[in-house]
């Protein structure tokens, strides 16, 4: 079964009070939205304009009653995708998220981009794992926790990650690593590209080299470094914050669901945005003549982590999100469009047919493409 990835977090776990940080991130992202944003012809409207759309992969499902329906034209989203095995899967962790949390959840009907974002020309209450707030539109994007950070028992998923991390960090204390800045990653940004050059050149500073390091071999060295990739990087910036180590963080406008909590100089570091060799090097010094309050912002950054970033936390905030977003909505409990399996089937023969038909329907949008 798809759905028993977190079969291991009690129900008493879930639906906790929030800290002031998150109601306030879920108050910004609904002050845009009305009853009407949120009707049922709406989505429906929304959903019917992104089937034609290549660059909008969108999902849509309805819980009524603490059972989970799923759209039957998600199948449609999933099928016309060039790379469906990895669509599908991020669809079923996300099933799966919304299934743990369903019994704690008011009647509400909503739309999912299973995008990193959702590149929308209109306003409309889509939920995303982050935004550009310096995009007009992504800006009333509705901020949810990343799927990747909440994949159940996969060996990289958060918690498992966190294990990892726990048995290098009782090995290398602050004081004990490296004074250089780590990172790696793919260069598929200037910035990224940028700080490869300038690592080449500063090898007495910065460790970037093209060799693969698990996230928990990181934790020798004392500074750790965040840049965005196509989107802002998960869950690099949450193991960053928590390893014992400090957190410089690049300066971007892309943000994700619980950014709006951390402080410069509190919880991280900042590097400017258009750094050069210079800048680098002057933080680097500057780092290494106070370690004092450098130690004093990673301890800050590892306890946000532990009273913040739990899997319980994270599906809470899911079920406060849509509680508050069913307030606005007056969905109605009609579920005609709606299926209750997986992906409008759930056997091993039709999700074989799904498979059969991905292939047949994308080798068609090719040929037409090139005809």
């Amino acid at each position: 079964m798809i759905y028993n990835y977190f079969n291991n977090i009690k129900s008493k776990n879930l639906n906790i009070d929030l800290p002031e940080w998150c109601n306030n991130q879920i108050q910004e992202d609904l002050k845009y939205f009305n009853k009407y944003d949120m009707s049922n012809s709406n989505l429906e409207k929304i959903m019917q304009k992104s089937q034609g759309n290549s660059s909008l992969l969108l999902v849509r499902f309805k819980i009524v009653d603490n059972k989970l329906f799923y759209y039957k034209g998600n199948t449609f989203a999933l099928l016309r995708h060039d790379n469906k095995r990895k669509v599908t899967a991020k669809y079923k962790y996300i099933c799966s998220i919304l299934y743990r949390i369903k019994e704690f959840v008011k009647n509400v009907d909503f739309i999912i981009s299973l995008q990193d974002y959702c590149l929308n020309d209109e306003i409309q209450p889509i939920f995303t794992f982050a935004k550009d707030l310096n995009k007009s539109i992504e800006k009333y994007n509705i901020l949810i926790p990343d799927w990747l950070t909440l994949r159940g028992k996969h060996k990289d998923s958060w918690n498992n990650l966190k294990t990892k991390i726990d048995k290098k960090k009782k090995i290398w204390h602050f004081n004990q690593k490296e004074n250089k800045i780590i990172w790696r990653g793919s260069l598929n940004t200037a910035y990224r590209k940028k700080f490869s050059e300038i690592a080449k050149k500063n090898k007495n500073y910065i460790n970037n080299e093209n060799n693969f390091i698990k996230q928990q071999d990181h934790l020798k060295y004392k500074y750790q470094i965040v840049f965005d990739g196509c989107r802002c990087t998960w869950p690099g910036y949450l193991w960053r914050l928590y390893s014992g180590c400090l957190t410089i963080k690049h300066e971007s406008t892309q943000v994700q669901w619980f950014y709006g909590a951390l402080k410069e100089n509190i919880h991280y570091v900042s590097l400017k945005k258009d750094f050069e060799e210079k800048d680098l090097i002057e933080l680097c010094v500057w780092l290494n003549k106070n370690q004092e309050k450098c130690k004093k912002i990673s301890d800050n950054a590892e306890k946000f982590i532990i009273d913040n970033m739990s899997v319980e936390s994270m599906l809470s905030y899911y079920i406060n999100l849509l509680n508050e977003y069913a307030d606005i909505q007056c969905t109605s409990e009609n579920t005609d469009n709606f299926s209750s399996n997986f992906l409008y089937f759930n056997n091993k023969k039709k999700y074989k047919a799904y498979l059969v038909l991905s292939n047949i329907w994308n080798t068609h949008i090719k040929r037409l493409k090139y005809d």
